[in-house]
Formats: structure tokens, C-alpha cells, sequence
């Protein structure tokens, strides 16, 4: 039985139409998604702290799934800028050799990433990049456990403003499966699951971060599953509103790039090998969203209703690094560029969204 709650989330706003906002997975690509946001909300003419006002449904995987969450719980993209900016280059971060030989379990350098040979070598003892080696150890998987405790504590995701669809995967179980707070146990979980277990679980991506366990269960990264959940979120988005007549959908991706460790590539031995998967992995996550794409170009033109959507995805050039992990100032910074020029690009499309959004 559907809860009722679910309905009066979105009462507020008219029952013609459907908003929806998607945010792929791509590790610290994010920004971009996060920075799109942010000049989006400035050309919608919204304050940044009304933003959930004008959403039905966000869907999100990985750190789509925490940018999801955080704006669902009323969290700006200006605030959201500082986990990127601040707290990302402690997360993606390991010890030096300095720091292992003296015994020191804190990282004493920031964005210190391993290196390609020892990322090989932790791949061959499935030691993911990023985990901490100790409980007390400031940097990986801890950071970011401690910034999620730090902004949502021990809510759930039944106190956040508007539905939400993030998927993981239970590894213990091999079961795929759906987060919400959109009560219909037949097909989601977690209504009453805290917000912070259920981004670890989304964003524990294999080989950098270790899988995040809590009741009982052992979670990987969504972008494994579904790292476009946007489809879901449509199917939320009609039970809610079933007599709505539009749909309109703003889906953030977080990239397309050269598929390599740094971006540049390897071309023999065991560092080719070993690029080779991790582009098998990341054309995955990407063709999750290009399906996602497909899919909604054939509801434009094949539902009875009138769906306006629009596909945020910038196309870097070979030589930016694309690997989730970056975080130094000045990758983002050149990220941040790559981000605006694309968006002035797209300014036909970007304005007719917006008109069917305010429409």
C-alpha cells in the first residue's frame, strides 16, 4: 500500500505537470553537475533554497545519488560546491611512503593519488584506492563519512523534501536494487533508511572505495546497476500525478571522456590491460545514460503526453583526465571551464527547457 505521505509532497506544485532532475554517476565529474546547477538555477531565476519547490522527483546515482539527497534535503548548490572543492581532495588522498614508514595512519598531503603501478598492484589484492587504513585515519572512505554525517546526521530519507529513486547493488545478496523514500516496498527500499547509509551505499565505487555495510547487508556503487536511474524516477513521477499531461526532464550527466586511469592511456603490458577494463567500465556507466538518452528521445515522440527533456553532457577533449578521483584546485578549475563553455554552447536548448519548466 502506497503511503499518502508521498502524495502531499507534491499537492504543493500543479498537477499538470511532471518535473524531474537526474544526476548520473562520475565521481568527482560531479562538480560539473553541480556547477551546471548552479548557473541553471541563476537563468531559471529561482533562489538556489527553493529549488525542491519546483521538483516532483530527483534520481541520482553515486555522487549523483549524493547531490540527489542533498538537494532533496534543501541543501543549495552553492553549499554543495565545498564537498568538491574542500572536502573531495581528502577523500581521493593516500598516505606518502614518508607517512607508512613513520606509522602514521593520517594522509599528510592532500589529492595525493596513487600512482598507476600502485593502483595496478591494489587492484591485485582487491585493496580498494581509498580506503582508510585505520578507524582514526584522516583521509578516504572516513572523510567521506564524516562530511555525510556532518550534513545529514542521523535523518532519513522519509525527511527529505520530495521523492528520491537511487540505486545500489547488494553484493552479499547479488541483488539490485532501488532506494526511496517513495513508500511502495514492491519496488524500492529505505524509506526509513538513513540519508547516509544510502549515499555510502550508492557511491561505494568498486576498486576505489570499499563496499559500505549496514543492516546486514554488504552495498557497492548504483553505477554498476543504473547509473541513470531517470527511468524509475518517470514511473514515480505518473503514480504520483497520474492525470498529469507534461513531463519535464533535466538530466545532468557528468562527462564524456578519454577512458583511462589520467586520460592519457597506456599502451602495453599489464597498464593496458588493466585501462582496458577500467573503459570497458566506464563506456558502461556512460551507456547507461546514452540508453537513458534513447529511451527518452522515444517517449518525446511516442507518449500520449508532451515530454520536454533536455541532456546536459559535455564531450572533453582526449587529453583532460577523466578519472573519478581527480581533485586538485586546478582540475577543477579547468573542469569548471570545460563546464561554462559547454553550457554557453547549449544555450538554445537550455533556454527551451527552462520555458517549459516555468510553463
Amino acid at each position: 500500500m502506497r503511503s499518502t505521505k508521498n502524495l502531499s509532497w507534491v499537492l504543493r506544485m500543479d498537477k499538470d505537470t511532471i518535473r524531474i532532475f537526474s544526476f548520473p554517476g562520475g565521481g568527482t565529474k560531479g562538480y560539473g553537475s553541480n556547477r551546471f546547477m548552479q548557473k541553471f538555477l541563476h537563468q531559471w531565476g529561482i533562489p538556489q533554497s527553493d529549488f525542491w519547490k519546483y521538483v516532483d522527483v530527483y534520481s541520482g546515482t553515486s555522487i549523483g545519488g549524493i547531490l540527489a539527497c542533498g538537494y532533496a534535503y534543501g541543501r543549495t548548490p552553492d553549499y554543495m560546491e565545498s564537498f568538491f572543492l574542500q572536502q573531495a581532495k581528502r577523500v581521493f588522498t593516500i598516505r606518502t611512503a614518508a607517512d607508512v614508514a613513520s606509522g602514521s595512519h593520517n594522509a599528510s598531503s592532500d589529492s595525493n593519488r596513487p600512482n598507476e603501478l600502485q593502483k595496478i598492484a591494489l587492484i591485485a589484492t582487491n585493496d580498494p584506492f581509498y580506503k582508510s587504513a585505520y578507524e582514526d585515519s584522516n583521509y578516504g572512505h572516513n572523510v567521506l563519512q564524516q562530511v555525510l554525517v556532518d550534513n545529514f546526521g542521523i535523518d532519513t530519507l522519509a525527511n527529505l523534501k520530495v521523492p528520491v529513486v537511487i540505486p545500489s547493488f547488494e553484493q552479499d545478496m547479488s541483488r539490485y536494487v532501488v532506494f526511496s523514500n517513495f513508500n511502495d516496498p514492491s519496488y524500492f527500499i529505505g524509506n526509513t533508511e538513513s540519508i547516509v547509509n544510502v549515499c555510502r551505499a550508492t557511491s561505494a565505487a568498486p576498486i576505489y572505495l570499499p563496499a559500505h555495510t549496514f543492516s546486514g547487508h554488504d552495498y557497492i556503487d548504483g553505477g554498476i546497476y543504473a547509473n541513470d536511474p531517470i527511468l524509475a524516477a518517470i514511473n514515480i513521477g505518473l503514480t504520483v500525478k497520474p492525470n498529469a499531461t507534461r513531463i519535464v526532464i533535466v538530466d545532468v550527466g557528468t562527462g564524456i571522456g578519454n577512458m583511462s586511469f589520467d586520460g592519457s592511456g597506456s599502451q602495453t603490458g599489464t597498464a593496458h590491460a588493466v585501462e582496458v577494463l577500467f573503459g570497458i567500465m566506464n563506456i558502461a556507466m556512460t551507456g547507461a545514460e546514452e540508453w537513458s538518452r534513447y529511451y527518452l528521445d522515444y517517449l518525446t515522440n511516442r507518449l500520449a503526453k508532451d515530454v520536454y527533456y533536455y541532456k546536459f553532457q559535455p564531450k572533453f577533449p582526449p587529453e583532460f583526465p577523466n578519472e573519478m578521483d581527480n581533485s586538485s584546485a586546478s582540475w577543477f578549475a579547468d573542469l569548471a571551464n570545460l563546464i561554462d563553455t559547454h553550457y554557453t554552447n547549449e544555450s538554445d536548448k537550455i533556454s527551451s527547457i527552462l520555458a517549459h519548466l516555468t510553463a
